[in-house]
């Protein structure tokens, strides 16, 4: 008296939502505890990660980090000079209003969030760079201009 293999899928499906289930109604009440009042980000902190995740089932996308820096969060950062510097070395990955990276290099969303961290630590460290200040090289704009038209 098995169960056939899509009964089976289904059982554990089930499983899992009556597991969450059980922890909304026993163990969330239990953290109200711990709440904090929400403090904004400061200034400094301008780092926007986001990853995705399946509840329920393993998929590639779940290693996946985003990285998206607003700019007027680096123009406080930079001084213009430095800020064409930076935007020259994003190339593409700038799109007018968003910086925007992405890594899927490394087995897990950490280890890939420290990659992205550390590559724009060095971006901003190469643009504040005194030697060569790039400010003969002019901006080239034709992804966002196209990214516009659609």
């Amino acid at each position: 008296d098995a169960m056939t293999k899509p009964g089976f899928d289904i059982f554990l499906a089930q499983q899992e939502v009556r597991n969450y289930l059980r922890k909304t109604k026993y163990e969330l009440p239990q953290l109200s505890k711990f709440a904090e009042e929400f403090i904004p980000p400061s200034p400094t902190s301008i780092l926007c990660f986001k990853n995705s995740y399946y509840i329920g089932e393993s998929s590639p996308i779940q290693n996946k980090v985003v990285l998206t820096i607003e700019l007027h969060s680096i123009k406080a950062l930079l001084t213009q000079k430095q800020l064409h510097k930076f935007v020259l070395l994003c190339g593409p990955r700038f799109n007018g209003i968003e910086f925007k990276f992405s890594c899927d290099k490394f087995p897990h969303a950490n280890q890939n969030k420290k990659y992205l961290s550390d590559l724009v630590d060095k971006l901003l460290e190469e643009a504040k760079k005194e030697d060569d200040k790039f400010e003969d090289i002019p901006m080239d704009t034709r992804h966002i201009e196209k990214r516009l038209k659609k």
